[in-house]
């Protein structure tokens, strides 16, 4: 894992999800991203287990996946023949083409996948959610992630994925649209309980579940909204906002 110029981490598709975890670069380019890893399986597995492999595995509900989404990451593909043409770079929400169908082409790998560094500026706001029947060792039924700057005192840059409510999982276009641009005032809770409940409302909106042994389809779509809450109630809960979505 290192600095990719002054823009992007490279991570290697053999690190392990620990690696990842307990990586300063990362944990700088996501603050606060350290306080997930228990969510993500079990130490034995995350110690094993390799960022590409869990990516190339393509479950429609998988943890590391939609913290990558949520975090704009974008994959490197290449061949290993040395007559392989050059490296080919996909946004990871892309990469999905449905259940269990990737993007990669015969004889191509994913080498590295790339996320956004830190920049001169406000810091990146990043939070996970999960839903499943245990709290640590499960499948999530749903699961989000959150990522946004504050910049002059508005949203920017807003990415919401979501696992668990399609064949894929994938960024939640139109619930990033209802976030990106608007106010975000620290100092009104009120006001930042209402920005809440427009994203969550338009994340289930945009959602269309099916259901299985793990919940309906109308269960995953109210956690979908339920979850955006609780990624507010996260990075705002010494804001006040707890009182104002929870009265």
């Amino acid at each position: 894992i290192e600095r990719d110029g002054q823009s992007w981490l490279r991570t290697g598709a053999a690190a392990t999800v620990s690696d990842f975890f307990a990586s300063p670069l990362v944990r700088r380019a996501a603050p606060g991203i350290e306080a997930f890893e228990g969510d993500f399986a079990s130490t034995l597995i995350r110690n094993m287990a390799t960022l590409g492999g869990n990516i190339a595995n393509a479950s429609p509900v998988g943890d590391l996946t939609s913290m990558l989404i949520g975090l704009g990451a974008v994959l490197e593909i290449a061949g290993w023949a040395p007559s392989s043409p050059a490296a080919r770079y996909v946004r990871i929400e892309e990469f999905f083409l449905g259940y269990k169908k990737i993007d990669l082409r015969p004889g191509e790998a994913i080498r590295a996948i790339l996320i956004p560094a830190e920049r001169d500026g406000s810091p990146l706001l990043f939070s996970f959610e999960k839903i499943a029947k245990r709290k640590k060792l499960d499948i999530a039924a749903v699961n989000t992630a959150l990522s946004f700057r504050i910049e002059g005192g508005f949203a920017r840059a807003a990415r919401l994925s979501a696992g668990g409510v399609a064949a894929v999982p994938g960024l939640l276009k139109g619930a990033s649209a209802a976030l990106e641009g608007e106010r975000v005032d620290r100092s009104d809770p009120a006001a930042l309980a209402r920005l809440a409940r427009k994203v969550a409302a338009a994340a289930e909106a945009e959602v269309k579940p099916i259901g299985d042994v793990r919940g309906s389809a109308e269960y995953r779509k109210r956690m979908t909204g339920r979850l955006v809450l609780a990624h507010f109630v996260r990075l705002f809960a010494a804001d006040g906002i707890a009182k104002e979505l929870f009265p």
